[in-house]
């Protein structure tokens, strides 16, 4: 999902890294700390915007960082997509509020059921898309008049973290290398 790779035209990949060294001391171990601090930023943006009361916590624990050194290149990725499909599945349409790889929005029960009692109380017109309760009952739509389910609204905790990540990787840099 995010991966940061260090690489550099014009000089070999050793020559770079060596002239990396003399300005930061210990590369891997600040992109190692940056990978966790993105990380923790992920699982935190997932736990403060999620719309249901309680939770498995499923999503957030499905989110790991993955460090890989091939000699040439260091990479920290952030959420393995093999990992995210076994532990966490939804991750895809609750991010996006689509079907997976597709532009069209998901509908819980393909609008064939509509809830009609929350945790919290019975459905409202006004909380519609915003209640952060689950419902405990739905209900078969039977007639063509019955509203149609809304598509879930989009988390976008992956865009807030790109985000985030884009602002910190800069004051980084720019505190680090004077260049």
């Amino acid at each position: 999902m995010i991966r940061l790779t260090i690489r550099e035209q014009g000089l070999k990949p050793k020559q770079f890294k060596l002239i990396l060294e003399k300005k930061v001391k210990n590369i891997e171990t600040s992109l190692s700390t940056i990978g966790d601090k993105v990380l923790d930023k992920i699982r935190r943006t997932i736990r403060l915007r999620k719309k249901r009361g309680k939770g498995t916590g499923n999503l957030e624990k499905a989110f790991t960082k993955e460090t890989i050194d091939t000699g040439t290149q260091f990479i920290v990725g952030i959420g393995n997509v093999n990992i995210l499909n076994s532990q966490a599945s939804y991750w895809y349409v609750v991010n996006y509020g689509l079907y997976f790889g597709s532009n069209r929005p998901f509908i819980p029960g393909g609008g064939r059921y509509r809830p009609v009692l929350f945790e919290d109380g019975p459905a409202t017109a006004r909380l519609k898309g915003r209640g952060r309760s689950r419902a405990i009952l739905v209900k078969e739509r039977v007639y063509d008049t019955e509203p149609i389910p809304t598509p879930i609204r989009p988390m976008n905790y992956l865009e807030a973290t790109y985000n985030w990540l884009f602002v910190y990787w800069s004051k980084y840099w720019g505190k680090i290398l004077p260049w």
